[in-house]
C-alpha cells in the first residue's frame, strides 16, 4: 500500500480540520528518516529547531532526541511549551 498516496489524502483531510499541527519525526540520519521530511514537507509542515527529547515509555529506558515538525509555520516557544507539557501529561501521563 506504499507509494499510492493514500497517506497524503488522509493527512490533507485530518490538516483541513487541523490546521495546526505538531508532531515528531526520527533524527535526519537515514534515508528513510530523509524521506519522512520530504513526505511531510511535501504537506506544508516545517521543521523547528528546538532541542527536543521524547519521553521514554519506559522507566529503564533513557530519552531519545526527535525533530519537530509543525504545519505551515514555525511554532513559538509558548506553543513549543504547551506541546511538549501537552505531550508529558496527556499523551505519555508521566505526571
Amino acid at each position: 500500500m506504499r507509494s499510492q498516496g493514500y497517506g497524503k489524502k488522509v493527512l490533507e483531510c485530518f490538516l483541513a480540520q487541523h490546521p495546526q499541527t505538531i508532531l515528531e519525526i526520527d533524527p535526519l540520519t537515514t534515508e528513510i528518516a530523509n524521506r519522512r521530511l520530504r513526505f511531510y514537507q511535501s504537506l506544508g509542515f516545517v521543521e523547528n529547531s528546538y532541542s527536543h527529547a521524547h519521553p521514554s515509555y519506559h522507566s529503564e529506558i533513557s530519552d531519545h532526541e526527535l525533530v519537530v515538525l509543525s504545519s505551515k509555520k514555525i511554532i513559538s516557544n509558548e506553543q513549543y511549551v504547551i506541546f511538549l507539557n501537552d505531550l508529558k501529561n496527556i499523551v505519555m501521563i508521566l505526571n
